[in-house]
C-alpha cells in the first residue's frame, strides 16, 4: 500500500458531534489524513483492518480468508468510553471474500463480527465486552461499482454505535446468517440478514 496525506481530506467541513454528557478524546491515538489503497490482506488470524482514525480513504483493498471482520472502524475503548471512533472515512471499491470465518467471533456480538462492521464497545466491569450507545463512529460512506462483501461467515455489513452513514453502493453475496449468539448485548437471538443495525441513527442504505 502507499500513503498520500495531500489529497484525502474529502468532507473538510464535516465535524464530530460532540456526545451528550462530555466525552474524553485522546487525540493522540487518532490518526488524521490517511489512504489505505490497492493491498491484497490474505489468511488473517484476527481482523484484516482495523481504523479507529479520521479523515481517510480505505480503497480498492482486497481482502480475503478472514477469521475476523474484513474491515472493522472502531472507537478501541478499553473500559471507560472515549470518542471520536473512526469519523469521516469513504470506503470505496474494496472487494471483500470469505470473511468473519470463526466461529470465535461470532459468538460476541459486541466485539464486530460482520464483514464490515462499524461497532464502538468497551468492557463492563466483569470483563464483558458491550455496544457503547453513544454514536462515536460517524460520517462514513461507502460506495463504488465494485464494493462487495461475498461468502461471509456472518452479516456482511454492522453497523451500531454510529451515525450519518452512507451505503451508496455495496453488493452482497452468499452472507448473512449468524446463530447461537452466547454473549452481548443481543444473546440468544439469530441474526438472519444481510446487514445488522443496533444502536444507530441516521442511516443511509
Amino acid at each position: 500500500g502507499f500513503a498520500n496525506c495531500s489529497r484525502v481530506c474529502f468532507v473538510p467541513t464535516t465535524k464530530f458531534n460532540p456526545i451528550k454528557g462530555g466525552v474524553a478524546t485522546s487525540l493522540t491515538q487518532l490518526p488524521s489524513l490517511f489512504i489505505i489503497h490497492g493491498n491484497n490482506i490474505s489468511k488473517i488470524k484476527g481482523r484484516g483492518i482495523v481504523v479507529q482514525g479520521s479523515n481517510g480513504i480505505l480503497s480498492e483493498n482486497i481482502i480475503s480468508n478472514t477469521e475476523g471482520a474484513g474491515i472493522q472502524l472502531t472507537a478501541d475503548l478499553g473500559n471507560q468510553i472515549s470518542g471520536p471512533g473512526a469519523f469521516n472515512i469513504l470506503l470505496k471499491n474494496n472487494r471483500l471474500q470469505s470473511v468473519a470465518t470463526n466461529a470465535e467471533y461470532l459468538r460476541d456480538i459486541d466485539s464486530g463480527f460482520g464483514g464490515i462492521s462499524l461497532v464502538a464497545s468497551r468492557k463492563d466491569s466483569e470483563g464483558r465486552t458491550i455496544l457503547i450507545s453513544a454514536p462515536l463512529i460517524q460520517h462514513i460512506r461507502i460506495e463504488g461499482a465494485r464494493s462487495s462483501v461475498e461468502n461471509a461467515g456472518s452479516v456482511a455489513l454492522q453497523i451500531s454505535s454510529a451515525e450519518n452513514i452512507e451505503v451508496k453502493s455495496l453488493l452482497i453475496g452468499n452472507s448473512g446468517l449468524v446463530r447461537n449468539l452466547s454473549s452481548g448485548s443481543l444473546s440468544g437471538s439469530q441474526a438472519e440478514g444481510s446487514v445488522l443495525l443496533t444502536r444507530c441513527q441516521d442511516i443511509d442504505l
